[in-house]
């Protein structure tokens, strides 16, 4: 399969963000519901991009999924034919390694962090936003240990900073 310019882009959000509904993909990424689905078969075909059914994981936290739940039935959607997007294990490592965003325990609050930051650079211009894996990585640079709390996005521009914590 040869990826496309978009395809990177849908790979390095779901590395990024661990989770994400069929909504935000086609909204960040696609024009028509047929072109989303036609692409995401199609990294799914070749391994990349895997679905989960929201209503089979949500037994595992359930009182982190009733927010998740009740959007997905304001989309109008019966959320137990539910699919959330998240990187296949060939790219996103054994299951073990894999944990973190892409765990039922976050898929609310990634999936909300999304939303929040959609909100934000519908007005917040000429900035750029920072994930928490990008911050760490950051911090990293100049040693800031483990302790120092790291913010779920931070926006930017010249020397204004704001940090956003979603809870």
């Amino acid at each position: 399969m040869r990826l496309t310019e978009r395809d990177v882009k849908i790979l390095a959000f779901l590395k990024e963000q661990g989770v994400s509904t069929a909504t935000q993909i086609k909204d960040l990424f696609f024009t028509t519901d047929d072109g989303f689905r036609k692409r995401i078969a199609a990294l799914m075909r070749a391994g990349l991009v895997e679905s989960i059914s929201f209503s089979k994981e949500r037994s595992q936290v359930p009182s982190r999924m009733r927010e998740l739940q009740e959007r997905i039935r304001s989309e109008g959607k019966a959320w137990q034919h539910a699919k959330l997007y998240r990187l296949s294990e060939t790219l996103g490592g054994r299951k073990r390694q894999r944990a973190g965003h892409s765990t039922p325990v976050f898929w609310q609050h990634q999936i909300g962090l999304t939303d929040i930051r959609r909100y934000l650079e519908s007005f917040l211009k000429g900035g750029i936003f920072l994930s928490d894996p990008e911050i760490k990585l950051e911090w990293s640079k100049f040693t800031l240990g483990a302790e120092v709390p790291i913010p779920d996005l931070v926006w930017r521009k010249g020397n204004i900073e704001f940090a956003i914590e979603y809870e």
